[in-house]
This record gives structure tokens, sequence and C-alpha cells, in this order.
């Protein structure tokens, strides 16, 4: 079981980063409730007007998880990643429990450190080493055995906040930061390596999606790149993320989708895919047209790097293939380099990583023995790193035993894939289903259909093949959804993509998280009151049908405005902000299954009312003018008659309704309106 419990803010942490945020404890969570909402699940929440400190408060977090990533991966390599940065000035502590053992994150100017049960984790800017001791005995290993050991004590921080105002590095670059770099005051070739500070970075960069194979243990969602979101490029991510998981769903008839089920997902092969990712240069000296070609030609000449790659797989190239059989192979060539070249894991085949030595040749036989080595080794692994390669691998031993193999250019279902394959597609779980897709080579569009649209055309004496027609007909893009229901699929297929990415890394012998901090920054976005009210209900039943909640302990903190999302969590696991500080005490209400009106009040912090702002004013002028006190706004009898007829509080409306006929002396529509009335409300007068 994990949970988060509570942060301590130190009256010397930076008032820079602090911004409105106050010194003081702010807790998220109390033990009681844990199991509440399911097992190894803790649900919390952060609520609070704007500019009440919400952002500041778990920005401060993301900073102390941060300086602790790039204290304990400072000597690691992580060459595909941005480089990690540490802010300075914070002075503040994290507490957690974690299988019945309590941990602490205490983060100081110059260091960092971590206590969990009996181990001590101690970095200090000044020393390049780390003290780790196990109930009070020190212990010496390398820094990824101290990472390693971090991993099995802390927690993994998946953080998703899709405001266009949020997570835009030019905001955090006044922070003053450091970086490990050489030492300046000797020479480089000694590799002496200190913490300077850095004023080219920002620390947040080092913290979006990356390719480090999960070592630093947050990441912010979505990527930006300068403060923009290549919503296309979000969109691709998220259907690739969907295909697995709709395809399971589906075949365990549960609707991610309220109101709508998956018909059908159609790939098309998409032959410039990998075109731009080689130098042009060098693909223009290789005597051939079409890509493929070119990659056949050098296959068989001495010394390739990719013959050597294929027969690490055992996988060979023919002259007489056609151009699918060879793009498949060029591509799993690639794939492998692009892993030599990105991930840690495989950081002695590195100097192999160019993805352009799919097209080297005569090279010497150490370098290809290297290369071999590389193909085997992946071939072995299988979390999400060597995924895309498994899948490759997959598609090609079932497609050399067929004939029609130019069948794959054409556009084809999911299903029509695997017929055509003559293979069993029955999987147990999503990550066994994520193996039977189809590589990226194949891009993929998922449809829908409605519920009632289903149900209508299954009640029909249809053939098979009419019956898939007409789903057919009847079926929409997922594009084609609303901006509310692509936003829920965004946020949750991405906290399930993490999820799953993290759970496929073996524990045996890398970085290995087991518990997951969930950190959803305005959640609301785009959501209908239905979609609020419905949401972390929605949230969990995808975590438990996942069975994300058998292998993690997670903690879910939701930073919100709704009070339909607040009316699912027990007041002791709500932090109330107010200008800065911690005002939880002051609240009283029960917010678990609440009156929302009154969440709203509360909770909120609405001294104005539940009333909009113009209507409130409009009616205040009103009264006035009823009350023959002085108001700005030109009233006229008939105005004023139209008005009140507008107004929808019943008690509202009734006392305008009497200082109208006393103004004007109008009892007989009065008599009619209180008549209309208690006959409305079923009252005898």
């Amino acid at each position: 079981m994990f949970s988060l419990r509570k942060l301590i803010v130190k009256d010397s942490c930076d008032k820079r980063i602090l911004k409105i945020l106050k010194p003081g404890e702010y807790l998220f969570s109390d033990p009681k409730f844990d199991n509440f909402f399911l097992n190894n699940v803790t649900v919390s929440s952060i609520v609070g007007k704007n500019g009440c400190g919400k952002s500041s408060l778990i920005e401060l977090v993301f900073r102390m998880v941060n300086n602790l990533g790039a204290m304990m991966l400072k000597k690691l390599s992580r060459p595909a990643a941005d480089a990690l940065c540490f802010v300075e000035g914070i002075e503040a502590t994290l507490e957690y429990d974690l299988d019945s053992k309590h941990g602490t994150l205490i983060c100081g100017r110059n260091s960092v450190e971590l206590m969990h049960g009996e181990y001590l984790f101690c970095w200090h800017k000044e020393n390049s080493s780390v003290l780790y001791e196990i109930n009070g005995k020190k212990k010496d290993t390398n820094d990824y055995g101290v990472a390693k050991c971090v991993a099995d004590n802390f927690f993994y921080l998946i953080a998703t906040n899709y405001s266009m105002q949020s997570f835009i590095d030019a905001d955090y670059r006044k922070e003053i930061v450091s970086s490990w770099q050489p030492n300046k005051a000797y020479d480089e070739s000694t590799n002496e390596y200190v913490w300077g500070r850095d004023d080219s970075n920002c620390w947040i960069n080092g913290v979006f999606h990356k390719n480090d194979g999960y070592m630093c243990p947050i990441v912010l969602n979505p990527y930006r790149d300068n403060g923009k979101i290549d919503m296309v490029k979000e969109e691709g991510l998220t259907v690739n993320r969907l295909c697995a998981l709709m395809l399971q769903f589906r075949k365990e008839n549960y609707q991610i989708i309220e109101g709508y089920r998956l018909a059908s997902i159609r790939y098309i092969f998409n032959q410039g895919y990998l075109l731009e990712n080689f130098d042009r240069q060098i693909l223009r000296d290789i005597p051939a047209e079409r890509i493929s070609d070119k990659f056949l030609y050098v296959y068989f000449l001495e010394g390739s790097y990719a013959k050597a790659i294929l027969d690490g797989y055992g996988i060979n190239a023919e002259r007489d293939m056609n151009y699918i059989e060879l793009t498949l192979r060029l591509y799993l060539v690639y794939k492998t380099f692009s892993i030599a070249e990105k991930y840690p894991q495989y950081s002695h085949f590195r100097p192999l990583g160019n993805v352009n030595n799919a097209f080297k040749t005569n090279t010497n036989k150490h370098e290809l023995k290297l290369v071999y080595e590389l193909a085997k080794k992946i071939m072995v692994n299988s979390s999400h790193i060597e995924l895309k390669v498994h899948q490759t691998i997959y598609l090609i031993r079932n497609l050399d035993i067929l004939d029609n193999k130019n069948r794959l250019e054409q556009p084809m279902t999911y299903e029509e894939f695997n017929e055509f394959l003559n293979v069993n597609t029955e999987c147990d779980n999503v990550m066994q289903r994520f193996r039977t897709l189809p590589p990226p080579l194949f891009r993929p569009t998922i449809y829908l259909i409605k519920n009632e649209d289903y149900d209508n055309i299954m009640r029909q004496e249809f053939t098979e093949q009419e019956r898939k027609d007409d789903i057919d007909r009847h079926s929409i893009p997922l594009s084609d959804l609303s901006s509310g229901e692509r936003q829920f699929i965004y946020m949750t297929s991405t906290l399930l993509y993490h999820a799953h990415n993290i759970l496929s890394i073996p524990d045996n012998e890398r970085l290995a998280y087991r518990n997951l901090c969930m950190v959803l920054d305005e959640v609301e976005i785009c959501f209908h009151p239905e979609y609020q009210r419905t949401f972390l209900s929605k949230l969990l039943s995808l975590i438990e049908r996942n069975q994300l909640n058998t292998f993690f302990g997670i903690s879910i903190l939701i930073i919100t405005h709704s009070p339909f999302v607040l009316s699912d969590i027990p007041k002791d696991n709500i932090l109330y902000l107010e200008n800065g500080e911690n005002v939880s005490e002051s609240k009283h209400l029960n917010t678990f299954g609440a009156n929302v009106n009154e969440l709203l009040a509360q909770s909120f912090f609405l001294s104005g009312g539940f009333m909009g702002e113009f209507a409130s004013d409009r009616i205040d002028s009103l009264a006035n003018y009823l009350s023959d006190n002085p108001t700005s706004y030109p009233w006229t009898e008939s105005l004023a008659k139209e008005l009140i007829d507008l107004v929808g509080d019943e008690l509202i409306q009734f006392q305008l309704q009497q200082m109208y006929a006393q103004k004007f002396k109008d009892t007989d529509s009065y008599k009619v309106w209180i008549k209309e009335e208690a006959e409305r409300l079923g009252i005898e007068l």
C-alpha cells in the first residue's frame, strides 16, 4: 500500500518558488481511508479558488522529485533524455507511507535525503558520492545499484495538465538551477564533474516524457516544446495507446467511452514512415531507387550491419522479397539501432547507436559481433523498450509462411490483419494484446459505434457480412468525438500507458518502480458536469480492470474546481487552500456524497453565492427600482415584469413579484401568478 501523506514547507524555502504559498504543513490523506476506494488505491484532492496556491504547492512537489532524480542519476547515462537540473532554494519535506513503513523526502538548498523504513540515502552537492545505509550500517554499491534501491523505496510520479497556461518553460527560466558538469578548474581529460550553476537549462524540460527507460521518477504530460503542445502528435500517440486497450476491453464487454463501443481498428501501410529517419545523403549514395532496394543492396555487401542484426534475430532477407517484406526488415534494423542510441540499458552498444548504421558495410568482425549481440539481447528482453521490435518479428515470422504477402499494402482491419496471418489473437491482458498489434509502419484509425446503433444492428436478421457492413456504415472515427470525450481518453490512456510501460520493466536488473503517484491537475477541463460526476468512478474502474492495483500501490491526487469530483472524496482527504494557506481545519462539511451546492459554497469559497455576477447585479438593480431606491439602469414597468419572469430561483421570483405588485398596485396579476404557482406546485389555496 502506498499513500502520499504530507508536505511540510519550511520558512527558509525560496519565496520565488513558493509565490503565494505560505510555509506550513499540508496534509494530503488520512490513513483510515487507505483502501477505501480500491485495494491499494488512495484518492485525495486539493481545492480552492484560482490564485490560492494550488499550482505552487504541487509544482513544489514536482521540483522535489526532480531534485531526487537529478542527484541519484547524475553519474548515469541517459543519452536520449534532456539533462536533469537541481533546483536551488528548496527547503521542504514530503512524507509518504509505503508497505506499512513511513518515508520522507527531504530537500535542502544543497542536498537531498530519502528515508524509508530502515533505508537512508543522502546526497550533497559538495560530495559526488551518496551515503547509503540500511539499519544504520553503511552500504557500498555503485550508482546504478543505489538508484535501483531508491526505486524499490520510492514512487514514480505521473502528472497530467492540459491547460494551455501550464508547464511553459519560460515561466521557470528565472529559477536558479545547477547541472552535473565538467569541473572547469581541471583539464577536461580528467573527467572530473561537479555541480555548477546552469543558466542555459530549465528543470521542467528534463521531466517531460523522455527516453530514459523510466529512470527519473517523474514525468509531466503532455509534452510541451517551449510551451507548445503538438495536438496532432498527441492524437497519434493516443490512438496507438488505445488500440490494445480498446481491443482487450471489447473482449471483456467493457466500454471506455460511455455510449460507444469499438467498431473496428483500420490499418494503412505508411510507405514514407522510414524515409525521414535516415540521412538523405547516405541514401543518395546507394545505387537503388526505392529505400527497400537500397536496404537489400547493402544487406548482401560484406560486413553489413543490417545482416548481422537480422542474423541475431534469426531472420534473413532474399533478393526476391517484395517491398513490404524488405521494409519490415529495414524497420527492424532501424529500431534496433534506435534502442542502442537512446536507452541506458543498452549503454554497452551505444557506439553503434546510429540509425544510419542500417546502411553501413565494410565493418570489422568485432563490430559485427557486437551488433549481433545487441540483437540477441533485445530479443530476450520484453519491456516497453523492445515492444516494437517484438511486434515486427511477430509479423515477419507469420508473414514468411504466406504466399500473398502483397495483401499487407492494402487497408485492413485488425481482425482482417490477423485472419490474413492465420493467427490466434486470444489474449489474457493488455500487454499480450500489445504484442499482437501491427508495428508502427502501419498507421491505425479507431472507429466507434453508438451503443443503440450496435444493438439495433445485432437485432436484425443479417448475414455476418451484412452485419459487418452495417456496423461500418454507422461507425465514426475517434476524431469525431466531442472535445470532452477525447480529453477523457487522452488523460486516462496516458496514465494507463505509462503504468503498463513501468510494469513491463523487469525488477531483477533495472530500476522498476512499483508505486505510482498520479497527479491530475485541472482535471475537469473540457468536461461536461456529467463527465465530472462520473470521472473518478470511471478512472478507478479502468485501474481495476487493468489490474494495476494488484501490481502497484497507487496514490491519486486530484487538483480540481469541480464539486462533482469532490463529492466522491472524504473530507479528511481534501486539502483546502485559501490565500496560499492550509485552511482545512475550518472546513467541517462532510464532502462524501454531499450536495453539490453546499460543496460549491464551502469547498470553493464562493463568497458571492451561487448566482452569476451579471444576474446578481441586474436583480439588485431591479430590487432598488421596485423599492424606489436610486439605480442607474433605465427600468420601466414592462422591463421589470419581463425580468421577473426570467428569474429561475422561485424564492427570489416570489419576493420580486410582491415588490412589483406593491409598486404598481397590480394585485390582480399578482393573485393570478400566485394561483398558477400553487397549481404548478400542487398546493391547494
